[in-house]
C-alpha cells in the first residue's frame, strides 16, 4: 500500500510512502515520529521536508500498527518544527490548563509495540549500569589513594574525566588541583605534572573509559514517546521526560542514574494537581514508551537482552493500568 505526497521536493527522493507493518533495515539514519494519523501523514511528512532543504530523503515509510513515521536519509533530520506544531495543537485543547495538557499528552495512549519499552524498565538498567561503572572508577579511585598516601604528595583523588576527542584523562586532588595526561597506544604523555607513580591507575582509567564508550558518550536529546506527548532526552547521568505547552516546558520528570533518584518540576499552582503529581510522578514513567531503535547504543542493548521479560510485563494488563491512569487524570479537570 502506498500514499503519494502532494507536492515535489527537490531533496526527496521518491514522493511515495510505504504503508504497512514492516519497516527497513538499510543501513540509513532514521527519524521517527510517532502518534501520527493517517490523514496528517501528508501535511507532516511536507513540514519535516521543507525543514531540511540540505538533506536528501531516500524513502519515507508508515507503520500503521502504532501511527509511526519514519523518514530515511543520510542523518538525522530536524523535526522542530513538528515539535512546535504539537505544541501550538496542544494549547488549544483547553485553556492552558496543566491538568488539560496532562490528559491530552495521554489520551491516545494505546496498545504499545514489540518494538517499544518503558521508561521505567529503562530507569532499572540505567540503575545497573551506573551502579557498576560508578563502582569501577571508585575502585581505581581508592587504587590511587593508596599510592597518593604512600607518596605522600596529595590526599586523595577527587575528580576523574577523560575527554574521547583528545585521548585526555584528567584527574583531580584534594579538590584544589587538576592535571592532564594524554594517552596514545598505551603511552602516557604528562601535559601538566609527571606522576609516574601513577601510570599503572592511569592506564587502567583509559581503558575502562574505552571499554564502556558508548555508556560515557550517551546523549540523545528530544526523543519523543511513541505513544504519548511526552519527550525523553538520555545522558550518562540518567534521563528526564518533559512535556511542552505552549509557553515551553510545562512539567519534568529527572531521573539520576547514579543516585537512584527521581524528582519533578512543575509550572502548575494548582494544590490538586501538585498532590496528584508528588503521588503519582513515578508512575507517569509505567506508561511512557520509547522505540528501541532510537536509543543510545548501549542501552539497546541491555534492553535486548530483558526483551521478553519486559514484553510479558507490558502485556500484563498495561491497556486497563493506562486507562485507568488516564481517568484519574481526567477526575482533575
Amino acid at each position: 500500500m502506498r500514499k503519494r505526497i502532494d507536492e515535489d521536493f527537490t531533496n526527496l527522493k521518491s514522493r511515495d510512502i510505504n504503508i504497512g507493518e514492516t519497516l527497513e533495515n538499510n543501513g540509513l539514519s532514521k527519524t521517527c515520529i510517532s502518534g501520527v494519523k493517517m490523514e496528517d501523514i501528508n501535511k507532516v511528512c511536507k513540514l519535516i521536508i521543507a525543514s531540511n532543504p540540505k538533506i536528501i530523503i531516500e524513502k519515507i515509510c508508515y507503520r500503521i500498527t502504532d501511527n509511526l513515521l519514519v523518514f530515511y536519509a543520510s542523518k538525522k533530520l530536524d523535526i522542530s518544527s513538528y515539535k512546535k506544531r504539537q505544541r501550538i495543537l496542544i494549547s488549544k485543547t483547553g485553556k492552558n490548563r496543566i491538568n488539560n495538557y496532562l490528559y491530552t499528552a495521554f489520551m491516545n495512549c494505546g496498545e504499545v509495540g514489540d518494538n517499544e519499552v518503558s521508561l521505567t524498565n529503562i530507569s532499572a538498567i540505567y540503575c545497573d549500569k551506573a551502579k557498576d561503572f560508578n563502582q569501577k572508577v571508585k575502585n581505581l579511585k581508592d587504587y590511587i589513594n593508596v599510592l597518593l598516601a604512600i607518596k605522600g604528595e596529595y590526599s586523595f583523588c577527587s575528580y576523574v574525566d577523560f575527554n574521547y576527542n583528545s585521548s585526555i584523562l584528567t584527574l583531580g586532588f584534594d579538590r584544589v588541583v587538576k592535571f592532564r595526561f594524554r594517552i596514545n597506544d598505551n603511552k602516557i604523555e604528562a601535559l601538566d605534572k609527571n606522576m609516574d607513580y601513577l601510570n599503572d591507575a592511569i592506564i587502567d582509567f583509559y581503558n575502562l573509559y574505552l571499554a564502556d564508550f558508548s555508556f560515557c558518550k550517551t546523549d540523545v536529546r528530544n526523543l519523543l514517546s511513541t505513544n504519548t506527548k511526552f519527550f525523553v532526552n538520555f545522558s550518562m547521568l540518567g534521563f528526564n521526560t518533559f512535556l511542552v505547552g505552549s509557553d515551553n516546558v510545562i512539567f519534568d520528570i529527572n531521573f539520576d542514574a547514579s543516585l537512584n533518584y527521581f524528582h519533578y518540576l512543575t509550572k502548575s499552582n494548582s494544590e490538586k494537581l501538585i498532590s496528584f503529581i508528588e503521588e503519582n510522578y513515578i508512575s507517569f514513567l509505567d506508561y511512557i514508551y520509547v522505540s528501541i531503535d532510537d536509543l543510545p547504543i548501549w542501552l539497546q542493548k541491555e534492553v535486548l537482552k530483558n526483551k521478553k521479560q519486559m514484553l510479558d510485563n507490558k502485556k500484563a494488563g498495561f491497556l486497563e493500568g493506562v486507562l485507568n491512569f488516564v481517568k484519574r487524570i481526567r477526575e482533575l479537570f
